[in-house]
């Protein structure tokens, strides 16, 4: 069994965090788990249950056959407990798995904050620009941006903290400059998948980053995750959990808190005719994925004087829809354009 033991808020000097002690009594693992944020965000953190704390060890707690046992878990969370191992299951070739709780909780929060995540990414930027424009109702016009450390930069902690941080100043500068407020959340969470069939980030994106919103669902009215692909791809696939994220998300939403996943309609060439002709984008785009690349394949990527290195694959399909698109040369303060003809 899977013990997530009561959770704890702690404040520090600048930040606070919500965590528990999570037991893996199969694997003898025992560890304590946390989701951080600065310390002005440390109301909305969410101690009254576990919901966070039980998605971030699901599939470890599935692909090892355990149930998850917690004192407390919402109304909401445990009405589609079932359909989500279910949906996950059939995923991964596993079965079901049980939760065993003490309590089933009723939260009825007032959050009014509309979020999504700002890498600077094609994917972030399209979703930032349509939900900051004037079509765009005023219901779904962003108030938040945010930036999460949640496994993606890797599963151990200690090797995330450097690449995060650069991303973090990075967003933090465009949050200053578009007047919004930053939201970050650490975590150690990508330290519980250790199990070969859960251990790229990919195949536990969608739950990853659902379990950190979930921590802040007072502050957190609306979340879009920007999509990576288009809905009619959708399909049950174990590689990747954007292919059925859109089902996903509507297990993960509660009366709280509503998760989107914003720009499902659009694909990639799409989303850069959004941002082709924005000031924001020619100042702010950032694709690259050399430092992850470097570490984690041992790959040799270098920026040189330019902040995407424009060699890697992420920058090299970006480079080549914007020199289709005809504006290459509008992004020369982001690109080495002269190392994308060479390769070209």
């Amino acid at each position: 069994m899977v013990v997530i033991s009561p959770l704890k808020i702690e404040y520090g000097e600048d930040r606070c965090s919500l965590s528990s002690v999570i037991k893996d009594e199969k694997n003898e693992i025992e560890k304590d788990v946390f989701f951080s944020v600065e310390k002005e965000y440390g109301c909305y953190l969410v101690p009254e249950v576990a919901d966070s704390f039980v998605l971030a060890s699901l599939l470890p707690a599935l692909v090892t056959r355990q149930a998850i046992k917690v004192e407390a878990i919402s109304d909401h969370f445990y009405y589609h407990f079932k359909t989500l191992v279910y949906l996950l299951g059939k995923c991964f070739g596993y079965p079901p798995i049980e939760i065993v709780y003490n309590r089933i909780v009723h939260l009825g929060f007032t959050p009014q904050s509309v979020a999504t995540g700002f890498s600077g990414g094609v994917d972030s930027f399209a979703t930032y620009l349509n939900h900051s424009s004037a079509e765009c109702p005023e219901e779904f016009k962003i108030t938040h941006l945010t930036l999460f450390n949640v496994g993606s930069y890797g599963n151990n902690y200690a090797t995330t903290v450097s690449s995060f941080m650069k991303d973090a100043a990075r967003a933090k500068e465009f949050a200053e400059t578009v007047n919004l407020p930053l939201v970050i959340i650490d975590s150690n969470i990508g330290e519980l998948y250790t199990h070969k069939d859960i251990y790229h980030y990919s195949l536990r994106s969608t739950l990853c980053l659902s379990s950190a919103i979930l921590v802040l669902q007072k502050l957190f009215k609306i979340y879009f995750i920007s999509s990576s692909g288009t809905v009619d791809n959708m399909k049950l696939c174990r590689y990747d959990q954007y292919y059925y994220e859109c089902s996903l998300v509507q297990l993960l939403s509660n009366n709280n808190t509503s998760i989107y996943v914003a720009e499902a309609n659009l694909d990639r060439v799409q989303k850069t005719k959004i941002l082709m002709n924005s000031d924001l984008a020619k100042k702010y785009l950032y694709v690259c994925a050399a430092d992850i690349y470097n570490e984690k394949l041992g790959t040799h990527y270098q920026k040189a004087d330019k902040p995407n290195c424009s060699e890697c694959i992420k920058c090299t399909r970006t480079l080549l829809t914007l020199d289709v698109l005809g504006v290459l040369n509008d992004f020369a303060d982001r690109f080495d354009i002269d190392k994308y003809k060479r390769l070209k």
